[in-house]
């Protein structure tokens, strides 16, 4: 910018016209490195998080989401007997919630955590009851049924959004094989 000033005038540090274009010149420079960013962020090659979700949703592949994990839960009445809840019932095991979601036998339930992702697969042992249960000795969280899951990573993504973007799927072509069987 200073450039562009004719020579006869004074443009040094401090002077009129050089304190008068460096706000404008610092303003410039922090938008340059915004669209820097922004430019980055509009390719899946270097798009990351929501941005990369959005490109790869262009095309058909979306991120796949975080599951809930399934655990089992044991429940016994004094003398260690088989005891059986409400469904819906809530329990906690340190920072975690879990619901009883199904009977799968006598003081046997499915118990389903509230929070998604790989965290609901971690904690095992004495479930505490969060709202009153009369006659409920013991509770127990034991088996991951069905292991909760993390969102997809960037990585993941990128890879299966390159997959389907560089080997289209149809008619029984091997790329349509593969992904008949992923599916499964």
């Amino acid at each position: 910018m200073l450039d562009r000033v004719p020579n006869n005038v004074d443009k040094r540090e401090g002077s009129v016209i050089y304190d008068a274009i460096a706000p404008a010149a610092a303003e410039l420079a922090q938008m340059y490195m915004e669209l820097d960013i922004n430019y980055n962020l509009s390719f899946a090659d270097t798009a990351t998080g929501a941005d990369l979700t959005r490109i790869c949703a262009e095309f058909g592949v979306n991120r796949e989401p975080a599951t809930k994990a399934r655990r089992e839960g044991r429940f016994y009445a004094a003398g260690n007997t088989p005891f059986n809840i409400p469904i819906g019932s809530r329990f906690s095991i340190e920072n975690l919630n879990y619901v009883a979601i199904s009977q799968i036998s006598t003081g046997v339930y499915t118990m389903e955590c509230e929070q998604a992702g790989i965290v609901g697969n971690q904690k095992f042992g004495a479930l505490l009851p969060i709202d009153y249960i009369a006659g409920l000795s013991r509770a127990e969280l034991t088996a991951v049924l069905v292991p909760g899951e993390d969102e997809e990573s960037d990585e993941a993504l990128r890879a299966r959004y390159y997959e389907e973007v560089n080997r289209p799927a149809f008619g029984g072509n091997v790329a349509d094989y593969k992904q008949t069987i992923n599916a499964m």
